[in-house]
């Protein structure tokens, strides 16, 4: 794991933002992918808000989400928090980032839903440091869209498509973003890193 660390480290470093393929193996995405949709079949996920009071806004946002509990006893879930952590306390290691903890959520954009752009740091809570997209979507092609777009700070806008396994990290106050309108179900974990 530790030449994909460094690969989203030079990333974020170079360009902004750090991205790998394949962070996890795909055996583990899917697992994790059907039990996503297992929990979103069983009403588990809410529309989502926005800044630290959740107000639901759905010009600017209409995804749905299911926070993940940090002591989850979940098998995949708690695989998924291993995984994060490892690269967590690696950033800490050899960029001194002080991170201490991470919150992190499922996300389900149904077809044609939206995030307009945003930053992820709230205007008066400093601790998020990084944020973190882990993709779970099986398949993607070009034409399904949903992509992640990010403002760079060179000024210049790029688009990732949320293709699974792909595991996108920048840092949370630095890079406005958004995500584009799906033709199909787009499903993923969100983190932030906090300090």
């Amino acid at each position: 794991m530790d030449e994909k660390y460094e690969s989203l480290i030079t990333g974020i470093i170079e360009e902004g933002y750090g991205l790998v393929d394949d962070f996890l193996p795909a055996s583990f995405v899917a697992q994790i992918r059907t039990y996503l949709l297992a929990q979103k079949a069983q009403s588990k996920f809410k529309t989502a808000g926005i800044g630290q009071q959740a107000s639901q806004h759905t010009t600017i946002r209409n995804d749905q989400i299911l926070w993940i509990e940090s002591d989850s006893e979940q098998a995949l879930e708690a695989q998924y928090q291993q995984a994060l952590m490892g690269f967590m306390h690696y950033l800490n290691r050899s960029c001194y980032t002080g991170l201490s903890s991470a919150e992190m959520h499922y996300a389900f954009y149904d077809v044609g839903s939206f995030y307009k752009m945003h930053v992820d740091r709230f205007k008066q809570d400093s601790r998020r440091q990084f944020s973190a997209i882990f993709y779970l979507n099986e398949n993607w092609s070009d034409t399904d869209g949903g992509e992640l777009l990010l403002q760079l700070p060179n000024g210049q806008e790029i688009k990732i498509a949320p293709k699974a396994g792909r595991f996108v990290c920048f840092r949370s106050h630095e890079l406005p973003h958004a995500v584009l309108p799906a033709n199909r179900p787009r499903l993923s974990i969100t983190c932030w890193m906090l300090k």
